[in-house]
Protein backbone atom coordinates (compact mmCIF):
# COMPACT_ATOMS: atom_id res chain seq x y z
CA UNK A 1 0.00 0.00 0.00
CA UNK A 2 2.82 2.41 0.79
CA UNK A 3 4.27 1.84 -2.67
CA UNK A 4 0.94 2.59 -4.36
CA UNK A 5 0.43 5.77 -2.31
CA UNK A 6 3.97 6.95 -3.03
CA UNK A 7 3.69 6.40 -6.80
CA UNK A 8 0.15 7.85 -6.92
CA UNK A 9 1.49 11.00 -5.26
CA UNK A 10 4.08 11.34 -8.04
CA UNK A 11 6.95 9.88 -6.06
CA UNK A 12 9.09 6.82 -6.55
CA UNK A 13 9.14 3.63 -4.57
CA UNK A 14 12.10 1.33 -4.17
CA UNK A 15 11.68 -1.87 -2.26
CA UNK A 16 14.04 -2.70 0.61
CA UNK A 17 15.88 -5.42 -1.36
CA UNK A 18 16.56 -3.12 -4.31
CA UNK A 19 17.57 -0.27 -2.00
CA UNK A 20 20.03 -2.57 -0.25
CA UNK A 21 21.53 -3.71 -3.56
CA UNK A 22 21.88 -0.12 -4.77
CA UNK A 23 23.57 0.96 -1.55
CA UNK A 24 25.93 -2.02 -1.65
CA UNK A 25 26.90 -1.29 -5.28
CA UNK A 26 27.58 2.36 -4.50
CA UNK A 27 29.77 1.45 -1.56
CA UNK A 28 31.61 -1.21 -3.59
CA UNK A 29 32.22 1.18 -6.46
CA UNK A 30 33.59 3.95 -4.25
CA UNK A 31 36.40 1.64 -3.14
CA UNK A 32 37.68 0.94 -6.66
CA UNK A 33 38.60 3.15 -9.60
CA UNK A 34 36.28 2.92 -12.60
CA UNK A 35 38.86 1.13 -14.75
CA UNK A 36 38.91 -1.71 -12.20
CA UNK A 37 35.37 -2.56 -13.37
CA UNK A 38 36.64 -3.47 -16.85
CA UNK A 39 37.45 -6.94 -18.12
CA UNK A 40 41.00 -7.57 -19.29
CA UNK A 41 40.00 -7.09 -22.95
CA UNK A 42 38.06 -3.90 -22.16
CA UNK A 43 41.07 -2.59 -20.26
CA UNK A 44 43.27 -3.35 -23.27
CA UNK A 45 40.88 -1.41 -25.53
CA UNK A 46 40.86 1.48 -23.03
CA UNK A 47 44.65 1.63 -23.10
CA UNK A 48 44.79 1.63 -26.89
CA UNK A 49 42.06 4.26 -27.21
CA UNK A 50 43.79 6.56 -24.72
CA UNK A 51 47.04 6.06 -26.66
CA UNK A 52 45.31 7.60 -29.68
CA UNK A 53 44.70 4.40 -31.63
CA UNK A 54 41.67 4.27 -33.91
CA UNK A 55 39.10 1.50 -34.14
CA UNK A 56 40.56 0.06 -37.37
CA UNK A 57 44.10 0.13 -36.03
CA UNK A 58 43.08 -1.58 -32.78
CA UNK A 59 41.10 -4.18 -34.73
CA UNK A 60 44.12 -4.97 -36.89
CA UNK A 61 46.52 -5.14 -33.92
CA UNK A 62 44.26 -7.49 -31.97
CA UNK A 63 43.03 -9.48 -34.96
CA UNK A 64 39.43 -8.47 -34.28
CA UNK A 65 36.75 -6.97 -36.48
CA UNK A 66 36.22 -3.20 -36.23
CA UNK A 67 32.63 -3.93 -35.11
CA UNK A 68 33.94 -6.01 -32.19
CA UNK A 69 36.33 -3.22 -31.17
CA UNK A 70 33.45 -0.72 -31.41
CA UNK A 71 31.40 -2.95 -29.12
CA UNK A 72 34.24 -3.07 -26.58
CA UNK A 73 34.61 0.71 -26.83
CA UNK A 74 30.88 1.15 -26.13
CA UNK A 75 31.14 -1.17 -23.09
CA UNK A 76 34.15 0.75 -21.76
CA UNK A 77 32.36 4.07 -22.14
CA UNK A 78 29.22 2.67 -20.49
CA UNK A 79 31.00 1.03 -17.56
CA UNK A 80 33.09 4.14 -16.96
CA UNK A 81 30.05 6.40 -17.37
CA UNK A 82 31.75 8.51 -20.04
CA UNK A 83 30.62 9.70 -23.45
CA UNK A 84 33.79 10.14 -25.50
CA UNK A 85 37.40 9.08 -25.96
CA UNK A 86 38.36 12.57 -24.77
CA UNK A 87 36.69 11.75 -21.43
CA UNK A 88 38.68 8.51 -21.29
CA UNK A 89 41.93 10.36 -21.98
CA UNK A 90 41.21 12.87 -19.20
CA UNK A 91 40.49 9.96 -16.87
CA UNK A 92 43.70 8.23 -17.95
CA UNK A 93 45.73 11.35 -17.23
CA UNK A 94 44.11 11.79 -13.82
CA UNK A 95 44.78 8.15 -12.87
CA UNK A 96 48.27 7.95 -14.39
CA UNK A 97 47.22 5.30 -16.91
CA UNK A 98 48.81 6.87 -19.98
CA UNK A 99 52.49 7.10 -19.15
CA UNK A 100 53.03 4.37 -16.57
CA UNK A 101 54.36 1.23 -18.32
CA UNK A 102 53.71 -0.83 -15.19
CA UNK A 103 49.98 -0.27 -15.76
CA UNK A 104 49.98 -1.24 -19.43
CA UNK A 105 48.78 -4.77 -18.74
CA UNK A 106 46.11 -5.61 -16.18
CA UNK A 107 46.97 -7.96 -13.33
CA UNK A 108 46.88 -11.52 -14.56
CA UNK A 109 47.67 -10.57 -18.16
CA UNK A 110 45.38 -10.87 -21.15
CA UNK A 111 43.43 -13.94 -22.25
Amino acid sequence: MNAIREVAAGGRFIGPDVASDLAFNLIQRDDRPLHALLSDREYMILRKLTAGRGISEIAQQLNLSPKTVSTYKARVLQKMEMSSVADLIRYGLKHDLLDNPALTDPPGGFP
